[in-house]
């Protein structure tokens, strides 16, 4: 039970230290990968 509760707390800290660079990586990967989908889309419809 404790083992669980400190792995748990250690996800936590990791998350926090990570979330400020990970939440700027993620917002620019959602706008390449909606610029993509936008292309994809587009080929495929002048495609048929």
């Amino acid at each position: 039970m404790h083992k669980t509760i400190a792995l748990l707390l250690i996800i936590v800290i990791m998350l926090c230290a990570f979330l400020p660079i990970s939440f700027e990586a993620t917002t620019e990967g959602v706008e390449q990968s909606t610029k993509g989908i936008e292309q994809i889309n587009a080929a495929f419809t002048s495609g048929f």
